[in-house]
């Protein structure tokens, strides 16, 4: 009798967060990133994908569905666009403030003036390069193409800009993460 009376206190339990989430997409988002990292640090023969990569799958998984009975596992439009702008603020800020005084000590140094025209060299000929092979074998448009270029150099910033120059084309964000 008592394994009866607990799922019927399961399903009520299951049933009221049901009720709790379905209309409530901002709540949505902050399971998916209570459930991410728990799972991104679940270790299979010592490797795990880490507490980063670990959202993103949950959220991948969930954005396929799309939706769980009466739970839409999806964000509005405005949402999504404010959280993106956000998440991208908070992450250039923190990355500047942390990099600044270090940035402009190392760029001040004979070899780091060698060093960032080096690498502005190497980010110059992959950009190109992907955005020629990009072109020629697909014929893909510019907007995926920034796109792509932001999310194969993990640069944040170029998102943004591509974003802001194509007026916030969704090819822009289809083209991020297809690297």
């Amino acid at each position: 009798m008592r394994d009866s009376g607990r799922s019927v206190l399961q399903s009520d339990y299951a049933r009221a967060v049901t009720e709790l989430l379905s209309g409530k997409p901002v709540l949505l988002l902050f399971v998916v990133l209570a459930v991410g990292p728990a799972f991104g640090m679940i270790r299979i023969k010592r490797v795990s994908i880490g507490a980063a990569a670990g959202p993103l799958l949950v959220g991948l998984v969930l954005g396929r569905l799309g939706r769980t009975g009466p739970v839409v596992w999806s964000l509005p439009h405005q949402s999504s666009e404010a959280m993106s702008h956000l998440g991208l603020l908070i992450f250039l800020a923190y990355a500047g403030g942390r990099a600044g005084s270090a940035f402009v000590d190392t760029i001040r140094s004979p070899l780091g003036i060698k060093v960032f025209l080096v690498g502005a060299a190497i980010t110059a000929v992959h950009a190109a390069g992907l955005l020629l092979v990009a072109r020629w074998l697909d014929g893909m448009s510019g907007p995926r193409l920034a796109g792509m270029i932001a999310g194969s150099q993990t640069q944040p910033a170029v998102l943004a800009y591509a974003n802001h120059r194509t007026t916030y084309d969704q090819r822009v964000a289809l083209g991020y993460p297809l690297v």
